[in-house]
């Protein structure tokens, strides 16, 4: 089974606000986000987001249905980081998980298609990651053998190390649209209604 999980705990500092419930193309970013991700599975509950700084209100939003088709995963230690919420995210998994999607909230360029096409790279690989910017980032798929690994990460790096390392079988597909996300409000107002999922 597919689990996928967004990452939206962080402080959204640069924002100065709640980003996550910043609307990009008419609708909450976390949204526009889990929508992107719905078209991938079949079950809402197989779709879960990591909060932390923000879920108070990302929690008032989901009641009012303006968030929905995901399960919210309050990280208490949310300030160690994104690879300590990683590691929260993974250590939360449905037991019949076997592969492992994480998306970032504010990239807010990617289209349902390039996720497939990153789910059809996995199949044989340890990790199937986006290609952006000379480097390689999230998007990624990890496959069950590498859920120990994600599991012991901590600190605001991620899962960057295992992305390149050269012990393991990583696949990695150009994504220029993954380049793209949302830091500030500038950066908001530049993309605002010019991009559609």
């Amino acid at each position: 089974m597919l689990s996928i999980v967004i990452m939206a705990a962080g402080e959204s500092r640069r924002f100065e606000g709640c980003k996550l419930l910043a609307h990009v193309s008419g609708v909450p970013m976390l949204h526009r986000t889990t929508m992107v991700a719905r078209e991938l599975v079949d079950s809402p509950t197989q779709i879960s987001a990591v909060t932390g700084a923000w879920h108070e209100e990302i929690q008032q939003a989901q009641g009012k249905g303006e968030i929905v088709d995901v399960s919210l995963l309050y990280n208490p230690d949310w300030e160690q980081g994104l690879g300590n919420s990683i590691a929260y995210a993974v250590q939360q998994l449905p037991a019949e998980t076997d592969q492992l999607l994480i998306l970032l909230a504010d990239q807010v360029a990617i289209k349902p298609a390039e996720l497939e096409n990153l789910l059809k790279a996995a199949e044989g690989s340890d990790i199937a990651c986006a290609f952006y910017s000379g480097k390689r980032g999230v998007p990624a798929v990890f496959s069950r053998t590498m859920f120990p690994m994600l599991a012991q990460l901590s600190g605001d790096r991620g899962a960057k190390e295992l992305l390149n390392r050269d012990d393991l079988k990583v696949t990695a597909l150009p994504m220029n649209s993954a380049a793209i996300d949302i830091d500030t409000e500038d950066e908001l107002q530049s993309f605002q209604g010019t991009i559609q999922v």
